[in-house]
């Protein structure tokens, strides 16, 4: 399965520092009520995205902190642009 999700649906970014295949039920693409959707592919650190629509979305990657950062980035306005 492929999920496509556009920044502006994203409200916050969080980083997980160790995911693991138990905490979801196993591998893969995985859903729970209680915590949303993921994408579980290796144990350790994750994206956790949250959505407009309150649901959350949780990808484990390499390089999480990274991501983080540059999505939060992009999330925030820079002051120069919401002065125009």
């Amino acid at each position: 399965p492929r999920r496509r999700i556009p920044l502006s649906q994203v409200t916050d970014v969080d980083f997980a520092p160790c995911v693991t295949p138990h905490q979801w039920g196993g591998w893969g693409y995985r859903w729970r009520p209680e915590k949303g959707t993921a994408v579980v592919v290796r144990r350790g650190e994750a994206v956790v995205l949250r959505l407009m629509d309150g649901h959350t979305f949780t990808i484990t990657v390499d390089h999480a902190e990274t991501a983080v950062r540059v999505i939060r980035a992009r999330l925030r306005p820079k002051a120069s642009d919401s002065a125009r």
